[in-house]
């Protein structure tokens, strides 16, 4: 797709990756601390030199490189670890690795003092790994991991997860708890939101840095085929106020009506409807899960009028009738689809919408009739996050409290400003155009944790998966018969997981 580079970020600057760790080699019997100078002192056993191992230059006492913190306290005791290896795995290390031939971060620089500075306090050496063979994204990874530590051969120490498989992990001891050196140690620009992506019957296993926005998820709309079209540009619209469900239908009706005219194959929708479904309900003022209750919610007043509404809209012809997840239909990528749920690394993927022919714009989903921007809130069932390998329970060097130390001291942390400001730097690059780069910073906050993935149903169930039941409710027009029969389903499975409230 064609798309105007202005400044060159990465894709995933709302959480800035982090590191995972993995020790190689024993640690010894003592209780060495090293002061933030460099300095050793021992209680028991030998003192060992506090060494530099990552190639170049340290940085000094508690210095600050950046306009970001580091989490130095001048004079504080560090755990000794002995020289051992943190090995850090990630699926894409040159996206963390400030060393990598081919990093493709921010702060790189910074970040590479920060890593020395790091490495000379602990004793310690970090290393980036790609996950082993055999060991791809879902099951593999998580059977990988699992394994090791069954073997009593963690394959690392940190792991960049998603938080989708926490409660697997979790169940098998796979991960240790962070949730006291997360009370203890965490940056103070940590976001307390992130627990809520982090826990599993209580416990924080997952962390990171950054905040949790509303960075991706919306509609994505062909630029191009609107300026061709006449149409007004749905995120001026969303900007002036004219984005309810009563604008969107009248802007679907005037689209269709001007497709028609250019032939047969276009249509004003595009995407699976249950998707569109799964986010419209949240920007009518409902739940799929509600988060504070743990009841579901997609049955309740606000779903069935969503539901209802993409009724209409799909009874009118004005949607695509192959419709496809993500990449999307040969219509949409054809350019004869005007609108089309996505998210933002869509438009950097090769194999979603990166190759592209014409721009896209962004616009939020339609408000619900009534609702106004305060309303708007968009659910977010997942994000990466890093874990503590089980496995590790030395009393002086490697376990689990000295490993997050080392993690929380590496990261580049930021405020809630710093990070939305290069946020709107990664959407100037995504977006050729203003009015989608400034819709979608007025939604940037507007987030909740949505459970409803998080239980252990596949989506793609055919007996109550909620994108088959969704697509059969929307267009066979019958949901509250459709969303009644799975409810229990999902209840039971969310009583079991947080109890019965």
């Amino acid at each position: 797709m064609k798309v105007l580079f202005k400044n060159v970020f990465s894709l995933f600057t709302i959480v800035v990756f982090a590191l995972a760790i993995a020790a190689c080699g024993k640690t010894t019997d003592t209780t060495t601390t090293i002061k933030d100078n460099g300095t050793t002192t021992t209680e028991k056993g030998t003192t060992t030199e506090g060494e530099t191992t990552t190639e170049g230059e340290t940085t000094t006492e508690g210095e600050t490189t950046t306009e970001g913190e580091t989490t130095t306290d001048s004079g504080a005791d560090y755990p000794n670890l002995n020289g051992a290896t943190i090995r850090i795995l990630h699926g894409a290390p040159n996206e963390v690795d400030p060393f990598h031939d081919n990093y493709s971060g921010q702060f790189q620089a910074e970040k590479q003092a920060i890593q020395r500075q790091v490495e000379q306090r602990y004793n310690c050496k970090v290393k980036y790994q790609m996950y082993p063979d055999g060991a791809g994204w879902g099951p593999d990874r998580v059977n990988a991991i699992i394994q090791g530590v069954l073997s009593g051969d963690p394959i690392g120490e940190i792991y960049a997860i998603s938080s989708m498989w926490m409660g697997e992990l979790a169940e098998a001891d796979a991960i240790a708890s962070v949730k006291r050196p997360l009370r203890q140690y965490a940056n103070e620009n940590y976001d307390d939101t992130m627990k809520d992506f982090g826990t599993y019957r209580n416990e924080v296993y997952g962390f990171d840095t950054g905040y949790v926005l509303n960075d991706s998820t919306g509609i994505y709309y062909n630029l191009d085929l609107v300026n061709e079209l006449g149409l007004e540009n749905p995120a001026t619209k969303w900007l002036d106020g004219e984005w309810t469900w009563t604008d969107f239908e009248a802007f679907i009706d005037s689209a269709q009506a001007a497709l028609n005219a250019k032939g047969e194959g276009y249509y004003a929708m595009g995407g699976v409807p249950s998707v569109w479904a799964q986010h419209m309900i949240p920007a009518n003022g409902g739940y799929l899960v509600n988060p504070d209750t743990k009841k579901v919610a997609f049955d309740q007043s606000a779903g069935l009028q969503t539901f209802n509404k993409l009724t209409e809209l799909y009874n009118k012809g004005v949607w695509e009738p192959a419709a496809e997840f993500d990449a999307g239909s040969a219509n949409w990528k054809t350019g004869k689809v005007v609108l089309h749920p996505g998210e933002l690394w869509f438009l950097n993927a090769d194999n979603r919408w990166g190759l592209l022919d014409f721009d896209l714009g962004y616009v939020p989903y339609p408000l619900g009739n009534g609702k106004v921007i305060d309303d708007y809130k968009s659910g977010k069932d997942s994000m990466q996050l890093y874990a503590i390998s089980s496995g590790y329970d030395s009393e002086n060097g490697l376990n689990t409290e000295n490993i997050f130390r080392v993690w929380n001291d590496l990261q580049y942390w930021q405020t809630y400003d710093e990070v939305k400001d290069n946020f709107e730097s990664t959407l100037e690059s995504r977006y050729d155009d203003i009015d989608s780069i400034e819709a979608h910073l007025q939604v940037l906050d507007k987030i909740y944790v949505e459970q409803i993935f998080n239980l252990g149903i596949s989506g793609h169930n055919n007996d109550n998966g909620w994108y088959v039941i969704g697509n059969k409710a929307i267009r066979e027009g019958d949901a509250n018969t459709y969303l009644s029969a799975i409810k229990q389903v999902y209840q039971k499975e969310l009583d079991d997981l947080f109890g019965d409230n």
